[in-house]
C-alpha cells in the first residue's frame, strides 16, 4: 500500500484497499485536491456479508424507535457540533 493510497471502504471496522484512487480535481486551483478509494468486487461483496450479518444479529433492527431516535439525534448533536 503506497502511504497516499485511500481506503475504498471500511468494513466491519477495518480499512479495505482496492489499490485504485478516484481523483478529486478542482478546476479552479488547477489541481487535484484529494483522492477517493474505489472500491473493487471483493470489497463490495465483503461488505454485503459483513452488512447481511449485521442486519440478522439483532441490534439496530430489533431496538425500538424511541432508541433509534436517541442515537440519531446524538449524531446529529455531534454533526452540529463539529
Amino acid at each position: 500500500m503506497s502511504k497516499n493510497q485511500q481506503p475504498s471502504a471500511i468494513i466491519n471496522g477495518m480499512p479495505e484497499y482496492s489499490g485504485q484512487n478516484f481523483e478529486i480535481y478542482d478546476p479552479s486551483l488547477d489541481e487535484v485536491i484529494n483522492a477517493v478509494g474505489i472500491a473493487d468486487t471483493e470489497s463490495v461483496e465483503c461488505a454485503v456479508v459483513a452488512a447481511v450479518n449485521a442486519f440478522g444479529a439483532g441490534g439496530w433492527a430489533d431496538s425500538s424507535v424511541a432508541y433509534r431516535q436517541t442515537i440519531l439525534r446524538s449524531c446529529a448533536d455531534i454533526i452540529d457540533k463539529n
